[in-house]
């Protein structure tokens, strides 16, 4: 079996053409969007995921649920949003900080996103300037407009044959996240206080998140869930103060069993029922709690129909 680079690279991957491509191969370029300042070119991810720029383009858009410049865009506008609330910078300043060429062009970009004008985005927390993570969070946060509503225990129908399951081998991932244990009514409130806090944390600390909000579903009875919501962090980070209603941990590495499911919320039931069909008709068991990943924020794509959700069970 022969193998070739896209890129030539002192760290480069090889590229199989009979593997398919996978979320590991993003993982540079990811780092290098989130991280920068600056708009990112389709050349710079592909260089970075050692594929060509078509390649590259497709596989970012399946994994992550929109294009390079979409993320980078999106990354960068929330970047603003933090400095806007969390600083005392004149508007330009927070433009050139963010890799916008000018006011207007940042002006127009800021507007699309967020409905307002940065000017009148600010002017709603006059009396706020600081990082206040609950309430900067529900406003800019990437799991804005994340109200997922509760798993049922009795899906009656399913659409498993739109489920492909695949096997993945997954790293260990370091999570901040809150743990709570709720009735199934008491979910959708609960992550809209949980994942906005996590984030708010993250962008106070400075703690690079690598990734897209997850719910691990930790435990379960017949009256509650025991649910713990976070943001995936590119390392370990201190342990948050005990009042925050945080803390530390991780997503496990090992093997998983994954589906991608498209559709609302109130459907992930079935891909939990499709992914315990698969292991059961492949002999496969169940070593830990599943987790979901919202890939697709609600407030960026208002079709239900279109968002995108990954589910890890561990085997």
């Amino acid at each position: 079996m022969s193998t070739r680079f896209v890129k030539r690279s002192a760290d480069a991957v090889p590229y199989d053409p009979n593997m398919s491509t996978r979320f590991e191969h993003l993982l540079p370029a990811l780092g290098r969007l989130a991280d920068n300042r600056e708009s990112v070119s389709l050349a710079q991810v592909a260089d970075d995921a050692c594929l060509s720029p078509g390649r590259a383009q497709r596989v970012f858009l399946r994994e992550v649920g929109e294009s390079p410049k979409q993320f980078s865009l999106r990354v960068r506008l929330q970047r603003a949003a933090a400095l806007l609330l969390g600083t005392p910078a004149r508007i330009v300043d927070v433009a050139v900080a963010t890799g916008f060429e000018d006011h207007e062009t940042f002006t127009r970009a800021f507007r699309r996103y967020f409905g307002v004008a940065p000017s009148a985005y600010r002017a709603t927390n006059p009396d706020w300037v600081g990082p206040d993570p609950i309430r900067h969070a529900a406003t800019t946060a990437p799991c804005v407009g994340l109200y997922r509503k509760p798993l049922t225990n009795n899906v009656q129908e399913t659409s498993m044959t739109n489920h492909s399951i695949e096997r993945h081998t997954l790293e260990e991932t370091p999570v901040l996240f809150g743990r709570r244990k709720l009735a199934k009514e008491e979910i959708a409130a609960g992550l809209a206080e949980v994942l906005p806090a996590a984030f708010g944390h993250a962008m106070s600390n400075g703690l690079e998140m690598v990734g897209p909000p997850f719910v691990r579903y930790a435990d379960q009875s017949a009256a509650y869930f025991t649910i713990e919501a976070g943001v995936p962090l590119a390392s370990a980070a201190p342990e948050p103060d005990e009042d925050s209603g945080l803390t530390t941990g991780s997503l496990p590495g090992g093997e998983v069993a994954f589906t991608a499911h498209v559709g609302p919320y109130e459907t992930l039931g079935e891909a939990h029922v499709a992914l315990d069909v698969w292991m059961n008709e492949n002999g496969v068991t169940a070593t830990g709690a599943p987790w979901e990943v919202y890939i697709t924020d609600p407030a960026e794509v208002p079709d239900p129909a279109e968002w995108i959700t990954h589910v890890y069970q561990p085997i």
